[in-house]
């Protein structure tokens, strides 16, 4: 008889320097393993941070792109307020179908509303009439039709508007907040394609012929416009674009908002673009 003997082998268990070695080689690795999840995490927080407050600005954005691409003239210009008027098809007792002169003509296609554009008037009361561009009373009352305001300030950006010199404060609304309003602001340029921009590309001091940062380079910036001097420019030097003259120099502007929304003091999510209102250069044609 031929016996049959099967061999049984042991699965040996491991060695204390082989629990050294993995543990070790673990050791190693862990620290960039940890380093790679905390930057993934970080990005992705940040991504849908950012994302969020993209949103968040939405609204800004919309209400920015609705006003300033309809304004024809600027009153107030400063890093943080800008005030403008726009026509009169923009209150709310506005009637697009109606006929207030009489002249057959519906006001959605009558570009004099109110049929004045041959009146004679002192050059204080040429705003009130001409046609419906140059013409801020388009219902005689003798009151500005319609202005907007947005106001930079505590984090937030509000929107305001003013019917027929009613009073600022009674249509306020948030259009964005917990900005970062030390760098949000309006910007504001001339150009030098336009008439009253061919001569002021004189640089930061205003002067000709000095090589200073600015001068010559194509790009008329808020400091020449205020700083170029009569009878070359329009400006005071005082440091503000705040006057009517100054004002005039104005043909486009660029607006950024800085959103904080978690009040870390670093930027979440950012709203920037530039405008070139037409009806600006169009207007003051006239």
């Amino acid at each position: 008889m031929v016996l049959h003997v099967r061999a049984v082998t042991r699965s040996r268990g491991m060695t204390l320097v082989e629990i050294v070695m993995v543990v070790a080689i673990l050791g190693v690795l862990a620290v960039p393993i940890a380093r790679f999840i905390a930057s993934l995490t970080r990005g992705v927080t940040k991504a849908t941070v950012q994302s969020a407050g993209g949103e968040r600005l939405r609204p800004a954005a919309a209400a920015l792109d609705h006003d300033l691409l309809e304004m024809n003239q600027i009153n107030v210009s400063s890093p943080t307020a800008l005030q403008f008027r726009v026509d009169s098809n923009r209150l709310p007792t506005y009637n697009p179908d109606g006929d207030p002169d009489g002249d057959g003509v519906p006001n959605l296609k009558d570009p004099d509303d109110d049929n004045d554009l041959g009146t004679l008037s002192p050059p204080a009361q040429a705003w009130r009439y001409g046609d419906d561009l140059r013409d801020d009373d388009d219902d005689n009352d003798g009151k500005i039709d319609l202005q907007v305001r947005y106001v930079l300030a505590n984090g937030t950006l509000t929107r305001d508007q003013n019917f027929n010199e009613g009073g600022w404060g009674q249509h306020v609304e948030v259009v964005a907040k917990d900005l970062l309003t030390a760098q949000s602001s309006f910007t504001y340029f001339g150009s030098k394609n336009q008439a009253l921009g061919k001569k002021i590309d004189l640089g930061n001091d205003g002067l000709p012929g000095t090589a200073d940062p600015g001068e010559n380079d194509n790009v008329i910036v808020s400091t020449e416009i205020d700083r170029v001097l009569p009878p070359t420019g329009g400006g005071n030097a005082n440091g503000a674009l705040d006057t009517d003259l100054e004002r005039q120099y104005i043909v486009s502007l660029h607006v950024v908002l800085r959103l904080d929304a978690n009040h870390d003091g670093k930027e979440d999510g950012r709203f920037e673009t530039d405008y070139d209102p037409p009806l600006l250069p169009l207007k003051r044609s006239f």
